[in-house]
């Protein structure tokens, strides 16, 4: 059975963006997708509306039918969204039902199904665990790795300013130059080291972030290529990436650093106190206190910013989805003379954007200057205290020496700790958007004992007594019932907008039926598995997608398993394999992205050869 449709959207004009596109042309491929929702936020009292009145869902389920309630599918009111199309476009289909001829003709049916809006909720201690176990688990031994070296890095650092003042107190003095040299080799040898470790923690640092983050944007792309059309209509591929790769490049850090990092600069702070209490009590009183008040200082200036680089993280996504729709639609502009509507747009999107950057790096900069405010007054304490305790005998130059250095040292763990507060914030606001994206659940469920479909061969199709409509409450099928036994072919012919392609959609299941049922091979589809179902039906678009790839793998959509000699039989077999072998490099010549290269009829037969390759039977 071959269900091939004539409304096809190109979805995909970004080069970063042909990964996500392959992924979604295998899931298509091997019958994915579906009709999908988000969850409601009526706090799970199993209530919706309809009318204007909230109905219990085993009231909706009962008022479907027997039929219906066989499968446990729910009735949807009749005017709530059921495909991304327009109210006009629903009233369009309402004029009349389609016309049933017994030829042989193609309909279209996109994989999507409809979706709602989301109420992803601020992330708890939960959701952080959850990222951390998930994406960090399998590189514990990095990890281990990078604590190693990050507590090392702390120890050289307590340990360097001591070296300082044994120094200045030695030459003081009159020790043996051999000594002195001695613990100069011995500091250098220490800083040495320290900027190893450094250098070897950032690498184990970057390498972590970048493998757990990699993990989730394979996860994220995967999820989002299983969402329905109407999820693809509200957010634009420019979108998405900025999703996919710019929400979880902020909090990269929060894999590979906040934990180690927090906890590393909290001892190292801890230890710095504790080497500044051996001076004198006094000292380490009035610096505890000070490092208290800067912290908390620090962090309180830090959270100033967090809303304003939300703001601008949405901005960028906004711009990034207007600039993939314009390039998508580039023909289109070019050959209506709309280049300067474009260029307008792009340029208040792109003002929108610089805005709301420069109103967040405007209220960044006050946590930025705090360490240099806080410095400077922790070395004027340093600077008192030691004339004081120096003229009293209770430090040498050389402890006064130590006593200054640990004070700058102070600040480092203090600026680090707001850094990763900070950076946790920014994650939390990138964990809020993933989440929100990971929030879209299927509304169109797989029944859990699914009938199995025969595995080959043609299968029948029928329809009994289908009603069916979109948002606008307007119903655009109205008691349709057909047969169509195996092995014939049916066209549908009708105006445009009179419920063609909707048929094709309830046959795979793209949505479901307000009432009646729709079977494929005597079974009706809500108790058919949506991957096998779909397994069993050919796709091809009008405007079949084409990869910046070549030949070969556009054809076989990237399988490897797939061989020269399988492709050169399913053009054989549509008889356009001399065109192939006419071309500069076979099945190897590359073609561009969006068909680049290609008429539009070349386009149609490779997506009509995928078909051919899938087999559906």
């Amino acid at each position: 059975m071959e269900i091939s449709k004539h409304v096809h959207r190109d979805r995909r004009s970004r080069t970063t963006f042909e990964k996500l596109t392959r992924w979604r042309a295998r899931l298509e491929h091997d019958g994915l997708g579906g009709g999908c929702r988000r969850r409601r936020s009526d706090g799970g009292r199993g209530r919706r509306r309809n009318g204007g009145r909230w109905h219990r869902r085993g009231e909706r389920s009962r008022a479907r039918g027997d039929n219906e309630s066989q499968y446990g599918r729910r009735a949807r009111p009749a005017h709530q969204p059921q495909s991304s199309r327009t109210a006009s476009s629903a009233r369009r289909e309402a004029a009349g039902s389609p016309t049933l001829l017994s030829r042989q003709t193609s309909s279209t049916v996109n994989w999507y199904g409809r979706s709602v809006a989301s109420t992803a909720a601020a992330p708890g201690l939960n959701a952080y665990k959850q990222l951390l176990t998930t994406y960090l688990r399998p590189h514990r031994r990095l990890l281990a790795w990078l604590s190693a070296l990050l507590l090392l890095g702390i120890a050289v650092q307590v340990i360097s300013p001591q070296l300082i003042g044994v120094f200045v107190d030695g030459a003081i003095r009159g020790a043996p130059q051999p000594e002195l040299l001695l613990i100069a080799a011995l500091f250098l040898a220490a800083s040495i080291a320290q900027q190893m470790l450094l250098v070897g923690a950032t690498y184990f640092s970057e390498r972590v972030a970048w493998t757990a983050t990699n993990g989730l944007r394979a996860d994220l792309a995967l999820h989002c290529l299983t969402l329905d059309a109407a999820f693809h209509e509200h957010h634009t591929p420019g979108e998405l990436i900025e999703r996919i790769d710019g929400d979880v490049t902020a909090v990269a850090s929060f894999f590979s650093q906040f934990v180690i990092q927090v906890i590393g600069n909290v001892l190292l702070l801890v230890g710095i106190l504790v080497m500044l209490w051996t001076f004198d009590p006094r000292v380490g009183y009035v610096l505890t206190i000070f490092a208290v008040v800067s912290l908390v200082v620090m962090l309180k200036a830090r959270q100033v910013a967090v809303p304003y680089w939300v703001t601008f993280r949405e901005a960028s996504a906004r711009l990034f989805g207007f600039i993939e729709e314009r390039l998508n639609g580039l023909e289109d502009l070019r050959a209506l003379g709309a280049e300067a509507h474009a260029v307008n747009g792009l340029g208040k999107h792109a003002h929108t954007r610089m805005r709301a950057a420069s109103i967040a790096r405007l209220m960044s900069s006050v946590p930025f200057a705090l360490p240099i405010v806080v410095s400077a007054l922790g070395i004027g304490l340093s600077f008192g205290m030691s004339v004081v305790l120096v003229g009293a005998g209770v430090l040498t130059i050389g402890a006064a020496f130590t006593l200054y250095f640990y004070t700058r040292l102070l600040v480092m763990p203090l600026s680090r700790i707001s850094n990763q507060v900070e950076e946790f914030q920014r994650a939390s606001a990138g964990i809020v958007r993933i989440q929100e994206v990971r929030a879209w659940r299927s509304e169109i469920e797989d029944p859990p004992h699914p009938l199995p479909i025969a595995g080959s061969g043609p299968l029948s199709i029928d329809l009994e007594h289908v009603d069916f409509a979109y948002r606008t409450g307007e119903p655009v099928l109205r008691d349709v019932s057909f047969a169509l036994p195996a092995g014939a072919s049916l066209g549908i012919v009708g105006r445009t907008g009179s419920g063609k392609t909707t048929i094709t959609r309830l046959v795979v299941r793209q949505w479901d039926t307000l009432s009646g049922s729709v079977r494929v091979g005597g079974i009706d589809v809500r108790g058919l598995e949506r991957a096998s179902l779909r397994r069993r039906i050919g796709v091809v678009g009008q405007e079949p997608h084409v990869f910046a790839a070549s030949v070969h793998h556009n054809v076989a959509l990237f399988d490897p398993s797939v061989s020269e000699t399988r492709v050169l039989d399913a053009l054989e077999e549509l008889g356009i394999a001399d065109w192939a072998r006419q071309l500069p490099n076979g099945l190897g010549t590359l073609v561009g992205s969006g068909g680049r290269g290609l008429s539009a009829g070349e386009a149609q037969l490779l997506g009509l050869a995928r078909v051919f390759l899938h087999d559906p039977g």
